[in-house]
């Protein structure tokens, strides 16, 4: 009988824009627990703000929309600040999920750092701001990540869990979406890309290979998770 794939040694979880900070810590604390694995935490010090401070054009804009020149000491300090609070907030989510946990602070682009650090097998969070803004577009960037990853956890800011774990077709998905419906209590159920079209109530999970997203279109797609209102998409590869 074939097996499935093993559970992942890592959940590596990529950090760029600041106000997905505490959702994407929280959905992947929760993962690392759910799968049993330890969970790095990639905090990227983006190059194109690096590479622009000092410039005579450049102005980092505060509250109240008052712009202020964007130095080298402003860039590090909105950094350390940023890395303080995803320590904390790290540090409280892995308690609670009994998660071990460690950060790094890579300089340079998030897709790319994320897929140099990835090994084959690992399951990837990214929040899916930072997807839509990276240099390889929505799905560009997920065929990056996925070259290597299992999959890919998007997280959502949906209130709470209801619905059963959805697969949308493939046995890997179908294989992902079984263990999480298992760990998680839930009931699990199976459905192909025409039933993904058709009106339909919550889900708690949704697992899915990249193929049905391509298939929809990035758009349709879209549109469609958030009808679902599910607490976490999953990309498979």
């Amino acid at each position: 009988m074939a097996q499935g794939p093993s559970p992942p040694r890592r959940v590596l979880l990529g950090m760029g824009a600041p106000d997905d900070i505490r959702l994407t810590i929280a959905a992947a604390a929760e993962f690392a627990g759910v799968v049993r694995a330890e969970l790095l935490c990639l905090l990227v010090e983006q190059e194109n703000l690096i590479n622009a401070a000092g410039l005579p054009f450049a102005r980092a804009y505060g509250f109240g929309g008052i712009a202020a020149p964007l130095t080298v000491q402003s860039v590090q300090d909105h950094f350390d600040s940023l890395a303080r609070a995803a320590d904390k907030a790290l540090a409280e989510a892995c308690t609670r999920a009994n998660v071990a946990w460690q950060m790094l602070r890579p300089q340079g682009e998030i897709m790319r750092e994320l897929s140099g650090t990835a090994r084959q097998g690992d399951i990837l969070v990214v929040a899916p701001r930072d997807l839509r803004e990276s240099a390889f577009g929505f799905i560009g960037a997920l065929r990056l990540l996925l070259d290597k990853a299992e999959a890919v956890v998007l997280p959502s800011a949906a209130a709470q869990m209801q619905g059963p774990v959805v697969a949308v077709g493939g046995d890997r998905a179908a294989t992902i979406a079984a263990s999480i419906a298992e760990a998680l209590g839930r009931p699990l159920e199976t459905i192909d890309l025409a039933e993904l079209r058709q009106p339909r109530r919550r889900a708690s999970v949704v697992v899915a290979p990249l193929e049905a997203m391509v298939a929809l279109g990035e758009d349709e797609w879209l549109r469609r998770m958030g009808a679902l209102q599910a607490n976490a998409v999953i990309v498979a590869s």
